[in-house]
């Protein structure tokens, strides 16, 4: 089933897509519109079935820099790595990119971080790195724990120069690994002026908060732009021990506003992670193309 709109709006096009079982391949036309500055594109699956063929196939009809897209919404999905980092490169100058990871999306079973191969997600987005601004990243637990860290940004936000607004797990940026020695703010780009997290059960969440208040006994705020940081504690949460009060008054001495608050765990598809909720209601401008329930 393919369901298609299309929204008219000042300066180019925006283009929503819910997919099912569709090849990445067959989407090729909607990379080369040179109108469309906006594309959306939900429960979107695609792995490399061929070693390597399918993705030179891809990257011959998606070239770097062939489109104008502004804004990247891949929600509800999960991709090859080497094929993510086609459609992120392929924008001439990407602002934002959302990607929403998880298995749901996928029927059969299969190896997952074979699926995604050895290619790290911050390699994948690094085309991007001089223009991007603003950076949505949501991971169920399930899909951390198979992937087994090819899902991170460790160590190469620094050269994302333009990154204003970040949304993400911490794990993705706290390295879990490192212990007692993980940094929080040194991972980050000093453009950043805004962070955003929920904090996950089954995950090591909970333990990168350490890492947070490292930053006010080391004094680093001073070096960074960043002024806020919004942490999401999914509620119900008994499964919730760290000492929020204290992560709240150990930021209160310094410039960050640190904001720590419980939220419902309602729709799959809320804000929680920062992005607008989708709207059941069309624009009035906005046209069905087609819906194929072969």
């Amino acid at each position: 089933m393919q369901d298609w709109a299309i929204d008219k709006a000042p300066g180019g096009l925006i283009l929503s897509e819910t997919l099912q079982q569709t090849y990445v391949l067959d989407l090729a036309p909607l990379f080369r519109l040179e109108s469309l500055r906006q594309l959306h594109l939900k429960d979107l699956s695609a792995f490399d079935r061929e070693e390597g063929r399918g993705v030179a196939a891809l990257r011959r009809v998606i070239p770097q820099r062939c489109n104008n897209i502004e804004e990247l919404h891949l929600k509800h999905s999960l991709l090859h790595m080497e094929i993510l980092g086609i459609l992120v490169a392929s924008p001439r100058s990407l602002k934002m990119l959302e990607y929403d990871v998880t298995l749901e999306c996928i029927i059969q079973e299969l190896d997952a971080q074979l699926a995604l191969g050895t290619t790290k997600l911050s390699r994948a987005l690094h085309p991007q790195k001089a223009c991007l601004k603003s950076l949505y990243l949501s991971c169920d637990a399930r899909a951390e724990d198979e992937t087994r860290g090819v899902i991170n940004l460790h160590g190469v936000l620094q050269d994302f120069i333009a990154l204003e607004y970040l949304s993400c797990p911490l794990t993705s940026v706290v390295d879990t690994r490192l212990g007692a020695s993980a940094t929080f703010i040194d991972s980050l780009p000093p453009s950043l002026l805004t962070y955003k997290t929920v904090i996950r059960k089954y995950t090591k969440d909970q333990d990168c908060l350490a890492a947070l208040e490292r930053v006010v006994a080391s004094r680093q705020t001073h070096a960074h732009r960043l002024e806020n940081i919004h942490i999401v504690i999914v509620s119900p949460a008994p499964w919730f021990t760290y000492n929020r009060v204290q992560l709240v008054e150990s930021f209160s001495q310094t410039a960050i506003n640190l904001v720590v608050e419980d939220e419902p765990d309602e729709d799959e598809y809320s804000d929680i992670w920062g992005m607008e909720s989708t709207n059941s209601s069309r624009p009035s401008d906005e046209i069905d193309l087609y819906s194929d329930a072969d």
